[in-house]
């Protein structure tokens, strides 16, 4: 997570958006096992903000590196690196700059082994 999600995370957390969610989840639908008020808390204590384009050596072998996404205030693409294998993971992105935000940013020539994305407005010719 970067530095500004991490600030905005407890307007999200506190103001009810996840809460909102677990409340609907097993108040409504009836799920059971989900995560709790506490859970969010606890989860969002453990978070580790990072810098765009910091590296984080997690051992000898798995490094972390967070990449400008483009979408929303800290929004951020992760390059997952394992020994010579490399995965790139994004949420939402942008490539068009707009008024308040330019268009998403990775190293050139960088060319991961897969590519993880959230494909909500994907398309595909059938």
């Amino acid at each position: 997570m970067t530095y500004p999600t991490k600030a905005i995370a407890p307007v999200f957390v506190g103001k009810s958006l996840f809460e909102d969610y677990r409340k609907v989840q097993t108040e409504f639908r009836g799920d059971t096992n989900f995560f709790t008020s506490a859970n969010i808390k606890a989860c969002m204590k453990k978070v580790i903000a990072v810098n765009l384009h910091e590296t984080i050596q997690v051992d000898s072998e798995l490094s972390i590196r967070a990449f400008y996404a483009g979408h929303v205030l800290g929004a951020a693409m992760f390059e997952i690196r394992v020994g010579h294998q490399s995965i790139l993971y994004t949420g939402d992105y942008n490539m068009t700059p707009d008024r308040h935000l330019g268009a998403a940013r990775v190293l050139p020539g960088l060319r991961p082994d897969c590519l993880i994305s959230e494909s909500t407005y994907a398309t595909h010719n059938s």
